[in-house]
């Protein structure tokens, strides 16, 4: 009577926990390795035109700094040292045509 209750557990187990990873897993190899690494690997990166009136900004908990706008060139200074830099770049490019 023991080794069925727990086999029954472990039919539990298998049944509610690793049947849908395995499921899951299948999906998203369905495909091949190639398309899910493409899907995996790809950063997600958002750009936002805004009109000539910018909403106002507002600070964060905790921030150091009072929030402000500004220009993709003061971006660049602020910010052209971090390691996500070629990213905003990018997108700042695709978008303003002004940075580099």
């Amino acid at each position: 009577m023991r080794w069925l209750l727990i086999g029954i557990v472990w039919l539990y187990f298998l049944v509610l926990l690793v049947g849908p990873i395995l499921y899951m897993a299948s999906q998203s190899f369905s495909e091949g390795l190639t398309a899910f690494w493409t899907e995996i690997s790809r950063p997600e990166a958002y750009a936002v035109r805004l009109p000539a009136s910018a909403p106002r900004l507002r600070a964060e908990p905790g921030s150091s700094r009072p929030p402000e706008w500004a220009t993709p060139e003061e971006f660049a200074l602020l910010a052209g040292r971090q390691f996500w830099w070629p990213l905003a770049a990018y997108v700042l490019r695709e978008s303003t045509g002004a940075i580099r």
